[in-house]
């Protein structure tokens, strides 16, 4: 089982950006075709309010609804919502980024914690993607966008250097060093 935390900004009438001041907790739900918040606010008292919006099109609850995936609402601030759910496998992780795009939401992949070697123990391994530059972020992040890391390719470094506007082998560098220190922190010794 894996542990993702996702932040996005949707776009649209997200109910959960509804709020005038930033919620100390809320949770989402859906009913049908209606998106049920609930937050917990401090004005003068701290008090509970509740939003609703009828959903025109798809949304990021109805993505998490449809991989059956419980979306627990950590965050939420001007920048926009970080949530964080459980998946079975990576496979699922990539399904659910796709699906959250696709619906016009900017993804931003925080963090993702794994059981060492699948059986359930109290050991796990975080990546800390803060340490990656903004320049290492944009290569990698066009690389998993253009599928560049699925199998077979669907892109090159060429098509994506260029795209960049870097040679081939400023772009191997930087995908080589983020890949270095992503993996090297999951297999750190203890």
């Amino acid at each position: 089982m894996l542990r993702v935390v996702i932040r996005l900004e949707p776009e649209g009438n997200c109910p959960m950006l509804q709020f005038d001041v930033q919620p100390e907790q809320i949770e989402a739900q859906l009913a049908g075709d209606t998106c049920l918040c609930k937050a917990i606010v401090n004005r003068s008292e701290t008090v509970i309010e509740h939003t609703q919006q009828t959903l025109e099109d798809d949304c990021a609850c109805t993505v998490f609804h449809e991989h059956a995936c419980i979306a627990d609402i950590t965050s939420v601030d001007e920048h926009g919502i970080t949530i964080t759910t459980h998946v079975p496998d990576r496979s699922v992780v990539e399904e659910i980024v796709d699906d959250l795009r696709e619906v016009g939401n900017t993804i931003e992949l925080m963090e993702i914690t794994s059981n060492n070697d699948g059986e359930m123990t109290d050991r796990v391994e975080r990546v800390d993607l803060s340490d990656l530059t903004e320049k290492q972020r944009s290569a990698v992040k066009l690389a998993i966008e253009e599928g560049y890391y699925k199998r077979p390719r669907e892109t090159t470094l060429e098509v994506m250097a260029a795209h960049l506007d870097i040679s081939q082998q400023a772009l191997s560098q930087r995908l080589g060093v983020v890949e270095e220190k992503l993996i090297g922190q999951l297999f750190q010794c203890p």
